[in-house]
């Protein structure tokens, strides 16, 4: 179903049509069309730019903390890590939250990671929880430990995310499901088993 939150750019596609239509009709009916019909679609883009800015959607909430792990990993930030986890956090390496990020204060020891492409693969969107598919590509930095067995990594993580009482959305569980394309969990996480 379509929905304005979801699709604001398409006031911006009608005001242009309505924009066309009205400036024709005044190149034919100069007398008929004045010059504040000409306000409409610029009135319509206004509102389209306004509801895009003011209304963030759940997919919109999502995307975001997805992409503010990313960069707090990226970062090597494990502070603005534990920000995007849910209180109750929890995967299949990890028992808590306070594990996750023991774990990444380990891993995450400054020079580690030059870069991270990630690119999400799939989003499922329920009331209270999502599921994002994400495949990363990880540039180690020249002068980290890891660029001795690997320069590049190809990870292809999913993540639940779970929407709070506050209404924001933070990542309950993160499951490493392939490393260069070959079945993976977190066990597989330790460099030296690159």
């Amino acid at each position: 179903m379509w929905n304005i939150y979801e699709q604001p750019w398409t006031l911006l596609i009608i005001a242009v049509v309505i924009f066309l239509v009205l400036s024709a009709l005044r190149s034919f009916y100069p007398e008929k069309i004045r010059r504040m019909n000409i306000i409409v679609p610029l009135l319509i883009a206004i509102l389209g730019l306004a509801i895009d800015f003011a209304v963030k959607t759940d997919q919109e909430k999502i995307k975001a903390v997805v992409k503010q792990a990313i960069n707090a990993v990226k970062n090597e930030d494990v502070d603005a890590l534990g920000m995007t986890l849910a209180a109750d956090y929890s995967d299949s390496f990890h028992q808590s939250k306070q594990a996750l990020l023991s774990y990444a204060r380990i891993i995450l020891v400054p020079p580690f990671i030059e870069n991270i492409y990630a690119s999400i693969l799939d989003t499922q969107i329920s009331e209270k929880t999502a599921e994002v598919t994400l495949l990363n590509r990880i540039i180690f930095d020249s002068k980290s430990n890891i660029d001795t067995y690997t320069s590049v990594l190809l990870v292809k993580a999913k993540l639940i995310i779970e929407k709070q009482p506050d209404d924001k959305w933070l990542i309950k569980q993160t499951e490493i499901l392939t490393i260069n394309d070959r079945p993976a969990g977190w066990k597989d996480t330790d460099y030296r088993s690159f």
